[in-house]
């Protein structure tokens, strides 16, 4: 993912680290609901909240191992990725 900087002098830029001016959690779910449905992976929202912090690989070997499933690691991350980048899909 790339951005363009807009034109102008500017003196500093604000990196938003996920909560700090926008709140991007929720279409990070969204993004693990798309990239969780080839799978019919079930992921609550509570759940993905008491998981926050864990790594994408981590929380794919926790719902394999909760759901008894063999979720591919690289195919969930990679669906992920693309989710997060257009995560209003169906």
């Amino acid at each position: 993912m790339t951005f363009s900087l807009p034109e102008g002098k500017f003196q500093a830029y604000i990196f938003d680290c996920d909560g700090t001016i926008a709140d991007s959690m929720p279409l990070h779910y969204i993004a693990w609901r798309n990239a969780l449905a080839p799978w019919n992976c079930d992921f609550t929202e509570s759940l993905f909240y008491e998981w926050a912090g864990f790594s994408v690989t981590e929380i794919v070997r926790m719902l394999n191992e909760k759901h008894g499933l063999k979720m591919p690691v690289e195919d969930v991350v990679q669906g992920k990725k693309r989710s997060i980048s257009s995560p209003f899909r169906t």
